[in-house]
């Protein structure tokens, strides 16, 4: 999912998803401190928590300095095994039965 603000997500969807799991793992290519996904999960803890059986968890690119060269930039994207790993903890007997 994407959005660009607020406004325009359709919380009908996330809260459907939350039921299925009662997890949230946001992930985003952005800068950890800089990102949309704060305010996201800001969001989602406020409407949500009852419903949540483990933390949310933010999964975001690496922590690099900005950069115009492809191989930093392509090492610093989260890419299908990144992303599996990060779900590994909130998926697991960790936070709950898988």
């Amino acid at each position: 999912m994407r959005w660009l603000n607020l406004v325009s997500i359709d919380w009908v969807t996330v809260e459907a998803n939350v039921e299925k799991s009662n997890r949230v793992l946001i992930v985003e290519q952005g800068l950890q401190q800089i990102s949309y996904g704060v305010v996201l999960a800001y969001a989602i803890r406020r409407r949500l928590f009852e419903r949540l059986d483990a933390p949310l968890e933010r999964f975001v690119g690496a922590e690099v300095p900005p950069s115009v060269s492809r191989v930093p930039e392509t090492t610093a994207l989260a890419n299908t095994d990144s992303v599996r790993a990060a779900l590994v903890p909130i998926t697991s007997d960790g936070h709950g039965a898988r």
